[in-house]
């Protein structure tokens, strides 16, 4: 999962995502308030504990670069479970990733994409957003497989999927730059979502959580590398839907292009009028028949005055959140 467009929160119309208190209600018809935090669980806090020292050492080797080298474990590592759709709560720490309009927009255009798609994978999966809020909108017998590297994320998703008691995830923790790990996934997935790292591994100062920094930093590969393990692993009629960064968007199209697809469906992501993040919906060049690629729509999620929109709102309204 990569950094969220993320910014202060709305004054109206609160939609359960990109911001923390679960005071407010989501809009349209109210689901109860969940009860926000929960204490830690001795699992969560374990895999910090593992992880820390792989952490520093890896940064620790790059300190001679001009920018922020070192993670610190978070003492403070409160999870809280958060509104989501169709009545559902995810786990997310409260200091560290956080899931946001970005993952609900590609889960949202992943499923206009293919309404009776059976299978999804969903790359990078972080905590589990994209492919959870996909699969919240299936009949039964759709099966979503997660693919994610950080221990602590697929705890915290593990965690979630045990709360919900949701039989029809597959989650496995593995790089996707590992071939063999690509194996053990199977291919012909009729759908796969990708929200890759926002950031070059050398841009910008990294965030002293190392969860965040994973999620907002090509530490373990890029949009690259994310469009070479969807190209190997998608069906052939299959669709690869993938939201990024805008000031991205050359290297967006460049990986596309390397990998062979087209692109279906384009949208570009505003927040108060400044363009954020774009999500793209594509197939592979195989299968386009030398159809040309979509003009881009324009989506406004936050307006001026700092209002929900009334199009991000219809979205959220059709994902149940």
């Amino acid at each position: 999962m990569a950094l969220a467009s993320c910014l202060a929160a709305p004054s109206k119309g609160w939609p359960s995502c990109t911001w923390r208190t679960s005071q407010r209600r989501a809009p349209g018809p109210a689901h109860s308030t969940l009860p926000c935090v929960v204490a830690c669980g001795s699992a969560i806090a374990a895999v910090w504990q593992r992880t820390h020292q792989k952490h520093q050492r890896f940064f620790s080797a790059r300190a001679s670069e001009p920018r922020a080298g070192h993670l610190v474990l978070q003492k403070d590592c409160e999870v809280t479970k958060s509104r989501f759709c169709r009545g559902w709560s995810i786990s997310q720490l409260r200091e560290g990733y956080r899931y946001c309009a970005d993952d609900i927009l590609c889960a949202y255009l992943a499923w206009q994409a293919d309404p009776k798609a059976q299978r999804l994978l969903d790359l990078g999966s972080g905590i589990g957003s994209i492919g959870l809020a996909w699969l919240a909108q299936q009949p039964r017998g759709a099966k979503c497989t997660m693919l994610e590297a950080q221990e602590v994320s697929v705890q915290l998703c593990r965690q979630t999927l045990e709360a919900l008691q949701v039989k029809a995830v597959d989650l496995r923790h593995g790089d996707l730059r590992d071939p063999s790990t690509l194996q053990t996934l199977g291919t012909n997935f009729d759908l796969v979502t990708a929200n890759p790292p926002y950031f070059t591994s050398t841009s910008g100062n990294l965030p002293k959580n190392s969860q965040k920094a994973y999620c907002r930093h090509e530490l373990r590969g890029g949009v690259s590398e994310f469009c070479s393990a969807a190209a190997q692993l998608l069906s052939p009629n299959g669709s690869f839907c993938m939201v990024h960064a805008s000031p991205r968007l050359t290297d967006v199209l460049t990986a596309l292009e390397r990998y062979h697809f087209t692109i279906q469906r384009r949208v570009d992501i505003f927040f108060r009028g400044n363009y954020k993040s774009v999500a793209v919906v594509c197939s592979p060049k195989s299968a386009s028949n030398g159809q040309q690629e979509a003009a881009a729509e324009r989506l406004q999620v936050i307006e001026e005055d700092g209002s929900w929109s009334p199009g991000y709102l219809e979205i959220c309204e059709l994902m149940g959140l």
